[in-house]
């Protein structure tokens, strides 16, 4: 997974197999604008090398100046067909897949995903210097609508006095490609998180509709 920065604002690079992290990495952007992007996808096509057949999606925020490094990526693969690759273009600030619960697909993404994929005792990470942090830092809020909504990172920067950095965004966007499978054509992976998560959200979600209140989850 990638995310995307932009002069002090750093890239970020994730790998994942199963519930092991296998690859972190943050960098900043070379100073031409015209290399922003390109060298992220060299980093990707890097990456992709290193661990050859094995990587199966390519996912990235394709929101503001990550897009052209995913649809340049999506031209690669697309022309190599058998690389058997799915670029999955992802957008952080779209809305919520579960509307009802989070405002924008970020939100869900952290508060959803990443926390039972943590919890997991399954979970590795790779070391990174000061990706705990990374994970660690952001707050969430639930509003008068029940929907949750997690610190942004402007406002982690204003609380903390410091960037939030990019290495956990694409840590947690690793977790996103079957969120994103109804629009690529990519074959179905199984629901991360662990049994006793999905087993609770069920029996929650019968509550809900045995009556008109709604259960924090």
């Amino acid at each position: 997974a990638l995310d995307f920065g932009a002069t002090s604002d750093k890239h970020g690079l994730a790998v994942r197999f199963g519930f092991a992290i296998r690859e972190v990495d943050e960098w900043l952007p070379p100073d031409r604008p015209e290399d922003v992007t390109l060298q992220a996808v060299d980093r990707a096509l890097d990456v992709f090398e290193q661990y050859g057949r094995r990587v199966r999606f390519i996912v990235g925020d394709s929101n503001g100046i990550g897009r052209g490094a995913m649809e340049t990526l999506t031209r690669h693969f697309r022309e190599r067909p058998e690389l058997g690759v799915t670029v999955v273009h992802w957008n952080s600030g779209a809305g919520a897949r579960d509307a009802k619960r989070f405002h924008r697909a970020r939100d869900e993404m952290w508060f959803k995903r990443g926390r039972a994929f943590f919890a997991d005792p399954k979970c590795s990470l790779v070391e990174h210097p000061g990706l705990k942090k990374q994970l660690t830092t952001p707050g969430y809020a639930e509003g008068g609508d029940r929907r949750i909504k997690v610190e942004s990172k402007a406002d982690i920067q204003r609380r903390t006095g410091e960037p939030s950095g990019n290495a956990a965004d694409a840590v947690l966007m690793t977790l996103m490609v079957s969120a994103a499978e109804a629009t690529v054509p990519a074959a179905a992976e199984p629901d991360p998180r662990p049994k006793v998560f999905l087993d609770h959200f069920a029996r929650l979600k019968r509550q809900r509709e045995g009556r008109a209140g709604y259960l924090i989850a």
